[in-house]
C-alpha cells in the first residue's frame, strides 16, 4: 500500500526510470489508443519520460487540453446561442423566484468569482 500511494503523490522513490510510463506506454495500456474524434497527432510535452504520480497527471490533463482544443467543432448560429442562452436564463430565475433578495445577490457574487477563476 505505501508504494501505491507513494506513486499517487508523485514521489520521487520509487524510481520514476522503473515505475513511470511513457506516453505510448500509457495509451497502449490504456486500451483508447488515440483521442476520439481527434485527427492531428497530439504529443505532450515530455512524452517520452517515464513519469508517474502527479508529473504523470499533469502532462495527460495537458495532451487533453491540445486535444479538446485540436477538434473541429461545428459553427453555431448567433441565434440557436441566443435561445440557448434564453432557456439557461429561464433555469437560473427559476431556480432563484423562491430565494431571498440577499441569497440571490450572494449566488451571483459566487458566479462572478467561478467565472475568474
Amino acid at each position: 500500500m505505501e508504494l501505491q500511494g507513494a506513486l499517487i503523490d508523485g514521489a520521487a522513490d520509487p524510481s520514476p526510470e522503473q515505475w513511470g510510463k511513457t506516453t505510448v506506454e500509457e495509451r497502449s495500456q490504456s486500451g483508447i489508443g488515440v483521442w476520439p474524434g481527434v485527427i492531428a497527432s497530439v504529443n505532450p510535452p515530455n512524452a517520452t519520460l517515464r513519469l508517474y504520480g502527479g508529473a504523470a497527471f499533469e502532462r495527460v490533463m495537458h495532451e487533453f487540453r491540445c486535444a479538446a482544443y485540436s477538434i473541429e467543432c461545428p459553427s453555431v448560429s448567433r441565434e440557436k446561442l441566443l435561445t440557448i442562452q434564453g432557456g439557461i436564463r429561464k433555469i437560473y430565475l427559476q431556480k432563484t423566484m423562491h430565494k431571498k433578495p440577499h441569497q440571490v445577490n450572494q449566488q451571483k457574487l459566487e458566479m462572478r468569482s467561478e467565472k475568474v477563476t
